[in-house]
C-alpha cells in the first residue's frame, strides 16, 4: 500500500514529500489490560468477548497514529459506546505519545525510504 502511495505521489506531484500521514484503525481493547494482550490471545478474541459478554470491560475504539515528515509520531485513542439511538458517544481522547510496534516500524521505514528518494541526486 505504501509503495503504491509513493509511486502515485511521484506521478502526481513529482515528489514524495509530505507533511504528515495518519493511520486510523477501529478495534477492540480492554482498558483493564493496560495495553497488554490477555493470556491466550488470538485474533478476534476481544471482538467476540465484546459481542457475547455484557459484563466485559472490552470496548470499541479508534486509534489514530500520526507520522510527520520530520519523524515525529503521536498516537491518540478514544473509546466509545452507543446510545439508545445507536449513535456513538465518545470518551475523552487518550494521548499516548510516540507509537511503537509493527505499524510504527512500517511507517518509519516508509519515511526513511521517502527521505532517501527525495535526497537522491537524480531527483
Amino acid at each position: 500500500m505504501l509503495s503504491a502511495l509513493a509511486e502515485a505521489m511521484v506521478d502526481k506531484f513529482s515528489s514524495v514529500r509530505w507533511n504528515w500521514l495518519a493511520y486510523v484503525v477501529e478495534g477492540y481493547a480492554s482498558p483493564s489490560q493496560n495495553g497488554e494482550l490477555p493470556e491466550g490471545w488470538h485474533r478476534g478474541m476481544l471482538e467476540e468477548e465484546y459481542k457475547t459478554n455484557p459484563l466485559s470491560d472490552v470496548r470499541e475504539g479508534l486509534i489514530v497514529s500520526i507520522y510527520s515528515w520530520d519523524g515525529d509520531t503521536n498516537c491518540v485513542s478514544v473509546f466509545y459506546r452507543y446510545d439508545d439511538n445507536g449513535l456513538p458517544i465518545f470518551d475523552e481522547a487518550d494521548e499516548q505519545g510516540e507509537t511503537g510496534g509493527t505499524i510504527a516500524d512500517i511507517f518509519k521505514a516508509f519515511t526513511m525510504a521517502c527521505h532517501a528518494y527525495d535526497s537522491a541526486p537524480n531527483n
